[in-house]
């Protein structure tokens, strides 16, 4: 089964795209920050996407990014960046991720990403 971490400092969010996934049959794991995912990829099996917000306290997602594109482990793992700001696009460009979602977005634009880089798993 295809899998997902997801990496929001907001704990109502993280419950809800926990729940979401689950309804849609895709196993995931969350985090609070960059710090918490970093320290959960270190010890447990990788995830095939991640989702994070970018701004978080503490290891905010383009730390984190930063991070995952360091290490041989993590260095190919589809990311997609989440943000309120409205210069999110323009960010990501300059960042090594393959996708993003500019906060509030809807629960299909979520899985229509999620679905390009879970093609694989029969039941998304």
């Amino acid at each position: 089964m295809r899998s997902v971490l997801i990496v929001e400092d907001d704990e109502d969010s993280r419950i809800l795209l926990v729940t979401l996934l689950a309804y849609q049959g895709i196993r995931s794991t969350s985090a609070a920050d960059g710090a918490e995912a970093l320290s959960g990829l270190q010890s447990g099996p990788l995830p095939d996407l991640i989702l994070t917000d970018m701004n978080m306290s503490g290891m905010n997602g383009a730390m984190l990014l930063d991070n995952l594109r360091k290490d041989p482990r993590t260095c190919d793992i589809p990311v997609i960046l989440s943000s309120g700001h409205d210069d999110l696009g323009l960010r990501a460009k300059k960042l090594d991720v393959q996708g993003y979602l500019s906060k509030p977005y809807s629960m299909a634009s979520l899985l229509a990403l999620v679905r390009v880089y879970l093609p694989l798993s029969p039941t998304v």
